[in-house]
């Protein structure tokens, strides 16, 4: 009897409904104080001789005789789901554990059945299925590309978008494995820069890439990261969204050609219209003047006054133009136009200043001159007026299929853990990305900065 009470008092601890029953004729015999609250019972004694089957909805009562039947064969069976009732309330949904304990001979002589009530548990993993089914579904009718990498920026997932814009099947051997695989060459050194910069600060907002599609097509993208965050607040992961600025791209181009289009024209026109009348205005000036002077008319120094001013506004007015329009409408015309940079740069700054170019280079797109062009004048802007420079060389230079525009100093260098350097640079960037070009700003030893821009010649 000693024995039962404290059997009886162990069953009473456990949190589960715990049940003794009869092999045979399927009764209970004994089970705890949590059998009796899961059925909604006061007390074990309203339960104790009733049949098990009771204890089932009767359109699960055949899971719960061969989930016996297979207890008895096996010994142990387990996760059973199946609906239980609950008196003066509503069937739950259980999960019963059934254990077959037999004699020496191999006959049965108990069973046991734990079960507990896992409505609660079954609703949150229908809320999380539904939960994931919803975001998945979101996920994939995103139209932009959207990816998960781990902390080595390993692909870890990418949604349906980013499969179907790349070119790429998910069964595919060949689907890049990193994102270092799926990016062009040049950009590289940015993807380990800006990872370290997500690691750091958490985010990174509008960098663009060249992304590589699997028939070798360049897309330029625009991209944000994030880091993704464990428990403790240590980062797993990083999470990017990718857009597609093609079109983007393509719409600042030809705006960008026909405002430079229509800065050529208006140069044209200052120079062979109003540059060209006021010359005349000062050729007539001049010719007054001296026949004023021979006459000893005192308004030959107002003529003389007048025909200088013309001239300044002449001087004036060329310079505008060739501003407006620095570089000549021709395939050698970057080349024409940064050996003037460079002179001009001496002659007005002071400061040496090389232009070098290791054959001759020429370009059909008057865009991409004119873009690179004013990189370079504001690569060279920059490292006098910020990096106080006293030597600057520009160079274009040749590597397979494309070509780099290069500007090195001798200044104080750039400050490269700051994440913002002003207008110029960010103007310079965009320039860049107009022409499909990578930029790439860097101090150098023992001082001074170097500015390369690398382009697609074709």
């Amino acid at each position: 009897m000693r024995r039962e009470s404290l059997y009886q008092g162990i069953m009473d601890l456990s949190p589960d409904s715990i049940l003794v029953i009869h092999p045979e004729n399927r009764t209970i015999l004994m089970c705890n104080r949590q059998a009796a609250v899961l059925h909604g019972f006061d007390s074990p004694d309203e339960i104790i001789g009733r049949a098990s089957a009771e204890f089932v909805i009767p359109e699960d009562v055949t899971i719960i005789r061969n989930a016996v039947e297979k207890a008895i064969q096996e010994g142990v069976v387990r996760n059973v789901e199946l609906r239980m009732p609950r008196r003066n309330s509503q069937p739950f949904l259980g999960e019963l554990n059934l254990a077959c304990i037999s004699d020496d001979a191999g006959q049965p002589r108990l069973l046991i059945g734990i079960a507990r009530d896992i409505s609660h548990r079954h609703a949150l993993e229908k809320a999380l299925k539904e939960s994931e089914s919803f975001y998945r579904a979101l996920i994939n009718t995103c139209p932009d590309i959207i990816a998960v990498f781990d902390l080595d920026l390993n692909l870890t997932m990418i949604n349906q978008q980013g499969l179907s814009f790349l070119g790429w099947d998910a069964a595919d051997p060949s689907l890049p494995l990193t994102a270092y695989d799926s990016v062009a060459p040049e950009f590289l050194q940015q993807i380990r820069s800006h990872r370290e910069q997500v690691l750091a600060s958490g985010k990174i907002l509008n960098e663009e890439y060249v992304l590589i599609a699997k028939d070798g097509q360049r897309i330029p993208m625009e991209v944000h990261a994030s880091r993704i965050l464990d428990d403790r607040d240590v980062p797993i992961a990083f999470m990017s969204v990718a857009r597609d600025v093609s079109e983007k791209k393509r719409m600042e181009a030809q705006t960008l050609q026909a405002r430079e289009e229509e800065h050529h024209r208006i140069a044209e026109d200052l120079h062979d219209g109003v540059c060209s009348q006021l010359a005349g205005v000062a050729f007539l000036a001049e010719s007054l003047r001296r026949e004023l002077a021979r006459e000893d008319n005192p308004h030959a120094v107002d003529l003389e006054q007048i025909h200088d001013l013309v001239r300044s506004a002449v001087t004036e007015i060329r310079s505008v133009a060739e501003g407006l329009s620095p570089v000549p409408p021709r395939p050698d015309g970057l080349m024409i136009a940064l050996e003037h940079l460079a002179r001009s740069t001496y002659e007005h700054l002071k400061v040496e200043c090389i232009f070098a170019c290791e054959e001759e280079f020429l370009l059909q797109k008057g865009t991409v001159a004119n873009n690179l062009y004013r990189i370079a004048q504001e690569a060279i802007h920059n490292a006098v007026q910020h990096g106080q420079a006293t030597r600057i060389t520009a160079k274009l230079v040749r590597r397979s299929k494309r070509g780099i525009l290069e500007i090195e100093d001798n200044g104080r260098g750039i400050d490269q853990t700051k994440t913002s350097h002003g207008r110029g640079i960010d103007i310079m960037r965009h320039r860049a990305s107009l022409i499909e070009a990578h930029l790439e700003i860097r101090s150098i030893d023992p001082h001074g900065t170097k500015v390369s821009c690398s382009f697609p010649l074709s």
